[in-house]
């Protein structure tokens, strides 16, 4: 389908992912096309498994509002994965020749050191560790640095607004984990602040959004909005969306001019620029496997939630991109494919508007700033394709 934005002057075919500018006299000046690319169908979604995810501990220091954890009661709550099961795990992993990536998460995974250290130790490729950092050391960021981890620190904005973040006994934490980070930049770069933005945060992100890259030096970033829990619906269910998508548009276009990665905004950049097109919403029956602390295999642990068994192949089927006619004319299907399985559950529509909202806004913004960047670099007679990437490559990459 033909979708037209600036009153014509870009043309966009969702079906083939072709994308064309046109100057005010009608003048195609610049056009990209996906070749390899093949209609989605249900026969054809790509199964390969690629990441594997652990999670290696349902125990934790912190007792957020948001937990999808505890707030959606989960049998292996406040269990640890032990040496034993790491090394299961790790094995099956391991037999997996294609498993480039490693997850480990939940709920404090520094909490569990013994497993994390081996795992951390054992799996030779990309590796990314999700924590809240309350229990950091000078010891961990050089064990983290030496084995080439990843990490994704979590932290909600400023005091005021990490409301939802508390420990076990109601007390803030965000100041403990605020010097923890200044600690980090004297001995190493490689992590990425993972903040979840909730109504108490969303009308302010920018700001706030300014504040950690202008005063904590921060220039990586996961800026996410809640899933649904069981306990508390209606946190997610009133979720702002628009004055999300509002607040990252100004977001996307501060990130460009000071290279600041926003994983949220390189999945479109992606899509835009390479056609690097998703092939799901989520990874749970396609590129991921998934492990509890008792290294039983999982979907993932919200789906395990639902009242109703699921299948793999009812997954696949029921996802908007293939059951649903609204997505069929939407110019960012290949990006969401609908949201998150869970998330579309709670939803009466079946699929999750908040994501659709924003990738279908961001998507059109995003397009049309590459489109007056490669109006300024034809009227220079300068190579479109390789000053765009110059343009935009630094918030790819992180």
């Amino acid at each position: 389908m033909n979708i037209e934005l600036l009153n014509g002057k870009i043309k966009f075919n969702n079906k083939t992912l072709s994308l064309e500018f046109f100057l005010d006299n009608n003048q195609c000046f610049y056009k990209k096309d996906n070749k390899e690319f093949k209609t989605i169908t249900l026969d054809n979604l790509n199964s390969e498994v690629k990441k594997a995810r652990i999670e290696i501990t349902l125990k934790c220091n912190m007792a957020c509002n948001y937990c999808i954890v505890y707030k959606n009661f989960v049998e292996q709550a406040n269990n640890h994965m032990s040496l034993e099961n790491a090394k299961k795990t790790l094995d099956k992993i391991n037999s997996y020749w294609t498993i480039k990536s490693l997850m480990i998460i939940w709920w404090e995974p520094l909490s569990n050191p013994e497993s994390l250290k081996y795992l951390c130790t054992n799996f030779d490729w990309k590796k990314a560790i999700f924590t809240n950092w309350y229990f950091i050391t000078p010891e961990w960021i050089n064990f983290f640095n030496k084995t080439n981890s990843r990490i994704m620190i979590s932290l909600d904005w400023k005091r005021n607004h990490n409301i939802n973040r508390l420990d076990k006994s109601g007390n803030e934490t965000f100041s403990i984990i605020v010097d923890k980070i200044k600690l980090i930049k004297k001995y190493w770069w490689n992590f990425t602040l993972n903040t979840l933005v909730t109504n108490n945060t969303v009308n302010e992100l920018y700001d706030i959004f300014i504040y950690f890259v202008e005063e904590l030096k921060i220039d990586s970033f996961w800026l996410s909005y809640p899933h649904y829990t069981k306990e508390n619906i209606e946190f997610a269910k009133d979720f702002d969306y628009k004055e999300y998508t509002k607040n990252m548009k100004k977001i996307f276009d501060y990130s460009k001019k000071n290279w600041i990665y926003v994983n949220q905004l390189k999945n479109i950049l992606k899509y835009v620029l390479y056609w690097k097109k998703k092939e799901y919403a989520c990874k749970i029956v396609w590129e991921q496997i998934t492990f509890y602390p008792d290294w039983k295999q999982t979907f993932c642990t919200k789906l395990d939630k639902l009242e109703k068994k699921v299948t793999p192949y009812e997954i696949k089927r029921d996802l908007p991109i293939i059951s649903n006619e609204k997505c069929d004319s939407c110019i960012s299907k290949m990006i969401c494919w609908g949201g998150c399985p869970w998330d579309n559950e709670f939803d009466e529509s079946k699929y999750d508007i908040r994501m659709c909202h924003f990738n279908i806004e961001l998507t059109n913004y995003i397009i049309e700033d590459i489109y007056n960047e490669a109006l300024i670099l034809y009227n220079n007679w300068l190579d479109i394709d390789k000053w765009l990437e110059s343009i935009y490559s630094k918030m790819l990459k992180k």
